[in-house]
């Protein structure tokens, strides 16, 4: 699609309703640098807000490659490997046929 200049429609038609029918026009939500770049902050003071990943067992912030997958099963956390996810993946996805 291509982008349209501000304040023109990206699409232009129109909708009927039995005999009735309306013009309709389509303008871009987003401008073409898809907006300012926003961030979160805390309303007192302006800090900006980081997402960390906290250890409710440890009661820690937990690094990059300490992080893991892990399923709920009969009130205990099963943590997979990564063999695990792909093993998964391979399961779902349907087996090839020859050509």
């Amino acid at each position: 699609m291509a982008t349209a200049a501000a304040g023109s429609p990206s699409f232009t038609g129109a909708i009927t309703f039995g005999l009735v029918g309306r013009p309709v026009a389509r303008y871009s939500v987003i401008g073409s640098e898809h907006g300012p770049g926003l961030h979160a902050c805390h309303r007192e003071d302006a800090g900006r807000i980081r997402q960390s990943k906290d250890c409710g067992a440890e009661n820690r912030e937990l690094r990059q490659g300490e992080t893991a997958r892990g399923r709920e099963r009969g009130g205990l956390t099963v943590v997979l490997t990564v063999e695990d996810t792909e093993q998964s993946a391979s399961e779902k996805r349907p087996p090839r046929r020859a050509s």
